[in-house]
């Protein structure tokens, strides 16, 4: 029997502790009962990084659209590759409550066009405009970005090397 085991996390070193628990799991049930376990880790998709400021610019154009009560920010333990673009530069990512059923499923349907391809869209243009407004002032308030290449234990599987990321910050004022 063959099978594939995806574990997510926000944080690369929990993700690590629940597959090395996974494991031992997966190892002992078969010991139980006298079969073989073969097991294979392989490194997933980043957790997502999602930048503050660039947030918070998003999350202030979609009040402004939107209103509050409908507005949420929040973190997800799902991956895309968007977690490992945010390792590399700053990024936000929008999910938008714009369909119903279970995400990836037969039933996941788009149930409001409106949201959809209108408004969602123009909170991204808003969110375009005020970063670039005014000779991109915006941005220039959060200062300039600069590049720090380390490794990092984000995730470590026993036998791999590390991953290597960029990380952009702000310099310390």
């Amino acid at each position: 029997t063959y099978g594939k085991l995806y574990a997510r996390s926000q944080c690369g070193r929990h993700c690590f502790a629940t597959t090395t628990d996974i494991n031992r799991a997966l190892r002992a049930g078969a010991d139980a009962v006298g079969a073989t376990c073969e097991l294979q880790d392989l490194p997933g998709y980043l957790p997502l990084r999602p930048d503050e400021n660039l947030r918070n610019v998003l999350r202030d154009n979609a009040v402004a659209l939107f209103g509050e009560e409908h507005v949420a920010v929040g973190g997800t333990a799902g991956s895309t590759e968007m977690g490992d673009v945010s390792h590399l530069i700053p990024v936000v990512h929008p999910w938008v409550g714009c369909a119903k059923g279970v995400l990836h499923g037969a039933n996941f349907v788009l149930d409001n066009e409106e949201v959809a391809y209108e408004k969602s869209p123009e909170v991204l243009a808003m969110t375009i405009i005020d970063l670039l407004y005014d000779d991109a002032k915006k941005l220039k308030k959060f200062g300039q970005l600069q590049t720090r290449l380390y490794e990092g234990n984000i995730l470590r599987i026993p036998g791999q090397d590390r991953i290597r990321s960029v990380i952009f910050d702000s310099p310390e004022t």
